[in-house]
């Protein structure tokens, strides 16, 4: 018998290396260790939060958003309870805040930054509002638009929108003041409604008046 062909043709697996097995790919995803924080986006790790923004960590958040834009820290959702420096894009927010808040509904204290939209419940102390002061004391900054329902315009320039409602104390350039009461401020331009009180302010150049002036009656 011919072995060699015996061999051949009977078993032509031998002196070949067995078919290596391939495991299937599992997904891992790293647990996000960070109390509240529900997702991290733009690259953003837990590292860097610790390195970069470790500040963010003293606060209390909740199923809490992040991620990372030009540098800072963007909030894109959820709750957060602290003092915040970024950009905020939307969530409800309860603290103290210096950046760029976009959007949601904030009730803390603003230091310094943008407001370009949402509901503000809480202290202005400086910076650019544009959206709506729903209650609380504006200490300073510009109001470039929207609406002041209920509060104290301590100090600060309103230059645009409507101021419906509280106390006026700052500088009126601009806008039309239909509720509320005009005391003490001063008065630059804008329009006056007629639905206001007004006990007294000043005008253009310092001298105290006791109406608004009649160019600014609708």
């Amino acid at each position: 018998m011919n072995f060699k062909s015996f061999l051949k043709e009977e078993d032509p697996a031998i002196n070949q290396a067995p078919s290596p097995v391939i495991q299937p790919q599992v997904a891992t995803m790293l647990r996000i260790t960070i109390p509240g924080v529900k997702e991290l986006r733009d690259g953003l790790s837990e590292d860097t939060i610790r390195q970069k923004f470790s500040w963010f960590i003293k606060g209390e958040s909740k199923d809490a958003v992040i991620g990372t834009k030009n540098g800072f820290l963007v909030f894109y959702n959820g709750g957060y309870n602290g003092e915040f420096q970024g950009i905020w894009e939307n969530g409800k927010f309860n603290g103290n805040f210096k950046g760029t808040f976009k959007a949601g509904t904030f009730d803390g204290t603003f230091l310094d930054g943008k407001f370009i939209s949402g509901i503000f419940s809480g202290e202005f102390r400086n910076g650019e509002f544009l959206g709506t002061f729903k209650s609380g004391i504006f200490k300073g900054g510009n109001f470039l638009g929207g609406s002041f329902k209920e509060g104290l315009f301590e100090r600060g320039n309103f230059s645009r929108g409507t101021f419906s409602g509280g106390t006026f104390k700052g500088t009126f350039s601009g806008g039309t003041f239909s509720g509320g009461i005009f005391d003490g401020g001063k008065w630059l331009g804008g329009k006056w409604s007629g639905k206001g009180t007004w006990i007294i302010g000043t005008d253009k150049v310092g001298d105290m008046i006791k109406s608004p002036p009649e160019e600014a009656r609708e």
